[in-house]
Formats: structure tokens, sequence, C-alpha cells
């Protein structure tokens, strides 16, 4: 559970804000080989926000309102 529910949503953000967490990484890739599963594939709470559709500036509105708007939903 640390794996894809822990290590793949810093991994997600960080590569979305251009400051990959490299070792977040590494371990989600260590783990998937140690276990034979795709750790970074079985987060599918993450799967269903979509989260690399989004801009940064998209998250910093979610942050602060509590909605995460498709990309082409004008904010209210």
């Amino acid at each position: 559970e640390d794996a894809p529910y822990g290590l793949q949503p810093v991994a997600i953000l960080g590569r979305l804000t251009g400051r990959p967490a490299v070792l977040h990484e590494a371990g989600i890739a260590i783990f998937s080989a140690m276990y034979g599963r795709d750790f970074a594939a079985e987060n599918d709470i993450l799967d269903e926000l979509e989260l690399e559709r989004f801009g940064l500036d998209d998250l910093r509105e979610a942050a602060r309102t509590g909605l995460l708007r498709p990309p082409s939903e004008p904010a209210s």
C-alpha cells in the first residue's frame, strides 16, 4: 500500500511541478521489480483523478476551493 498510495502521488506531483521525486520513482521501480507487480499502476484513485491532465495552477485552485475542475471548465 505504501508504494501505490504513498510514493506514487508524490512522484506524480513531482513531475507536475518539474521537480521529479527521483528517489520515490526509484523506490516504486525497485518494489515493483521485487514483488513482480506494477505498483505505479495499482493506485486506482489517482487514475480516476487524472492529475497529469492538470497544471500546477489547476491544482493550487483545487487546494484553495476543494474542487478540481477539468482544464476546459471555467472557475466560478
